[in-house]
């Protein structure tokens, strides 16, 4: 992206996903910016607590340029999205809808934001290793009257995340556009401009603190951070990379694709039933999701705690629950705010209440585990919708 250079000279250990070279943490001055590869925790494990301190007190700034976007448009893009959605689309222009596509069997296939950018135009985010999938996806299902019309603009756009705390006044500073709660709620996007740059400000974020998600379009995207350092300077403003993220979005409870969201799973299965509307009328996996639901979910998505000592689980690792294997991690790693090694995982139905006890396999080794109820950190979501 435009800023690689600067972020390089920052410190940043960059990893790639889908051909973008991303942030995956920052060294401090006088570390060299290199994994040392181990299964347990290693050299990075320190610098990316240090990151998540700074989101979770203060402000900072990631390079999510990578992220899948669309735009959906035309006198049937509403009806289409309905239908390929499980959540009902925003009527509302500004208004943001998080939601799954899913299969006719009610799995989870695409995971998007859906934004309303004005009447007959949406625009729609994905993961940046779903681009290619999810375009199809929708190229599939589309109608084919000429009523819609789907543009991948994801080399058109930057993306640079600004959360914490003091992410408003950092970027209250730099706007006309007023960002108070009241004026510009979370879920919601607006038009702004910082200093000379057009950015589409979307009021959403995977942190778990108040920010904003700034699009925009990518030759401006030096400017734009560039404005965002200076302004945050008084603030102790920070780089932050993909691994400080997934940690703070463990603490959370929030579900990635691949991991607890894939082809095999409802969103009823991940608890994510808020985000399915069964109102709207009929969509793509409704009728299975209806069928699910008469007859019982059978496996559920819980988060545990941990006993762990210098490995965390990261994937794949069996569950126990009395010497039998009741389910396997999709995801983990170590919550740098609760200070707990976190653990995601599908469990059998009735052994998901907060309280369970289990054991996870790691390295060949079984530590104790036991489900807390998500989200683990702000559980009111307090901070996030401040």
């Amino acid at each position: 992206t435009p800023v690689y250079d600067i972020l390089k000279d920052n410190g940043a250990c960059f990893s790639q996903t889908y051909g973008w070279e991303r942030p995956a943490w920052f060294a401090p001055k006088g570390m060299p910016p290199v994994d040392e590869n181990s299964f347990r925790r290693t050299n990075w494990h320190g610098p990316v607590g240090q990151e998540c301190a700074a989101v979770r007190e203060r402000v900072g700034v990631l390079d999510l340029s990578g992220f899948a976007k669309f735009e959906v448009s035309g006198p049937g893009a509403e009806s289409f999205l309905n239908y390929i959605c499980a959540n009902r689309v925003p009527v509302r222009t500004g208004k943001i809808a998080v939601s799954a596509m899913l299969s006719h069997r009610g799995q989870v296939k695409c995971d998007v934001t859906v934004t309303k950018m004005a009447q007959e135009r949406y625009f729609i985010v994905a993961a940046a290793a779903a681009e290619r999938h999810d375009l199809d996806w929708m190229n599939r299902h589309m109608p084919t009257d000429g009523s819609v019309t789907i543009e991948n603009m994801t080399y058109r756009y930057g993306t640079l995340v600004i959360a914490g705390p003091q992410s408003r006044e950092v970027l209250s500073q730099l706007t006309d556009a007023d960002l108070s709660t009241a004026a510009f709620p979370f879920g919601t996007m607006q038009d702004i401009f910082i200093n000379l740059s057009p950015v589409m400000a979307l009021r959403i974020g995977f942190t778990g603190e108040l920010g904003w998600e700034l699009y925009h379009p990518i030759e401006h995207q030096r400017d734009i951070y560039d404005a965002l350092m200076r302004a945050g300077e008084a603030h102790h403003i920070s780089d932050f990379g993909m691994r400080s993220m997934m940690s703070l979005r463990l603490e959370k409870g929030y579900c990635t694709l691949g991991g607890e969201l894939s082809s095999e799973r409802t969103p009823l299965e991940a608890g994510l039933e808020r985000f399915v509307n069964f109102d709207k009328g009929s969509f793509l996996g409704r009728q299975a999701l209806i069928q699910q639901k008469e007859e019982g979910i059978a496996e559920q998505l819980v988060l545990m705690t941990v006993e762990a000592d210098d490995a965390d689980a990261f994937g794949d690792e069996p569950v126990f629950h009395e010497d039998k294997i009741v389910g396997r991690v999709t995801s983990g790693g170590f919550g740098h705010t609760v200070q707990k090694s976190l653990a995601m995982a599908y469990v059998k139905s009735d052994l998901s209440r907060p309280g369970t006890r289990f054991e996870i396999m790691i390295l060949g080794e079984r530590y104790p585990a036991e489900v807390v109820a998500m989200p683990l950190y702000d559980p009111a979501n307090e901070k996030l919708k401040a």
